[in-house]
C-alpha cells in the first residue's frame, strides 16, 4: 500500500511541476477594459489556489482529503469555460484559454486519485471519533470527517473538532444550529474558565506534531468535556446562559490582563 501510495504521489508531483511550468493566459490584467479580462481574472485565482494545494499534494500531504475538495475546483473551471465559451471573441483568441483550462482540469482530476489516510493527519481523525464518540448518547452524529476536522451534529447544536495546522493546536467549538436559536459559540478555553481552571488552556503540554501528543490531547479533552460540559450537551434550560456569562467574564478578564 505504501508503495502504491508513493507511486501516486510521485506521478501527481511529475504532471504538478509540468502544469506549474505553464504560462497562463492572463496577459490583460492591467486592462479591465480587455474583453476576457474576468476570464483571465478568475483563471488567475484558479491557477493560484491550485498552485497552493498542489504543492502540499506534490509534497506527499496527509493534511487534506483530496478526492473532496476536487469536485468544488472543477465547478470553478467549469463556470470558467461557460464564461469562455459565451464569450464575444474568435476561436483562435479563445484557445488558449481552452487549453489552460484543459491542462488545470487533468491536474484536478489526477487529484482526485490521491489516497488519503483513513485516521487522518497524525491520527487526528480515528483518535477524535473514538474518543467522542460518547456524544452519541446526547443525541449527536458524525456530519462531517476530513484528516484535520470532524463535526458532530444534534437537533440543535453541533461540536466541532480541527486540528489547526499553523499553531498547532486543537480547535473545539459548540454552538448552536440556526435553526437551534441563537448563535453562540464557545470554545474549550470558555469551559476551561468556567470549571475554574484558568484563562486559557495550555496547548503547550502536548507535543502536536506527534501522533502519540495528538491522540492524548484529544483524550484529555473529551474526558474534560464529559466532566463540565454534560448540562450544555444535553440543552438544558439555562446551560447557555451560564457558560454565556462565564464566556463575557473570561473575555473582560483577559482585556483587563492586557
Amino acid at each position: 500500500m505504501t508503495a502504491v501510495r508513493d507511486d501516486l504521489f510521485n506521478r501527481f508531483s511529475h504532471s504538478f511541476e509540468r502544469c506549474k511550468n505553464l504560462a497562463r493566459p492572463t496577459g490583460n490584467l492591467t486592462d479591465a477594459q480587455a474583453p476576457t479580462y474576468p476570464i483571465e481574472l478568475a483563471l488567475d485565482h484558479i491557477a493560484s489556489h491550485l498552485l497552493a494545494v498542489g504543492n502540499d499534494a506534490a509534497g506527499s500531504s496527509t493534511k487534506i482529503d483530496w478526492p473532496k475538495i476536487v469536485p468544488e475546483n472543477l465547478a470553478d473551471l467549469d463556470a470558467v469555460q461557460t464564461s469562455l465559451d459565451s464569450l464575444a471573441i474568435t476561436e483562435g483568441q479563445k484557445a488558449p484559454f481552452r487549453s489552460y483550462i484543459s491542462e488545470c482540469r487533468a491536474l484536478w482530476e489526477q487529484m482526485r486519485s490521491l489516497p488519503v489516510p483513513p485516521e487522518g493527519h497524525l491520527g487526528f481523525r480515528k483518535a477524535a471519533l473514538d474518543y467522542f464518540q460518547f456524544l452519541e448518547a446526547y443525541g449527536f452524529q458524525v456530519t462531517e470527517s476530513t484528516p484535520i476536522r470532524v463535526r458532530y451534529q444534534s437537533a440543535t447544536l453541533f461540536v466541532e473538532l480541527e486540528y489547526s495546522l499553523e499553531c498547532p493546536e486543537l480547535t473545539f467549538s459548540l454552538g448552536n444550529l440556526p435553526e437551534g436559536g441563537g448563535s453562540h459559540l464557545f470554545s474549550l478555553d470558555d469551559f476551561l474558565y468556567a470549571a475554574g481552571l484558568g484563562l486559557s488552556f495550555n496547548y503547550g503540554r502536548f507535543n502536536l506534531e506527534s501522533r502519540s501528543g495528538v491522540k492524548a490531547l484529544l483524550d484529555w479533552a473529551a474526558q474534560f468535556i464529559k466532566d463540565h460540559a454534560q448540562s450544555v450537551l444535553r440543552n438544558e434550560s439555562g446551560s447557555f446562559q451560564l457558560i454565556l456569562a462565564k464566556q463575557n467574564e473570561r473575555e473582560q478578564a483577559l482585556t483587563e490582563a492586557d
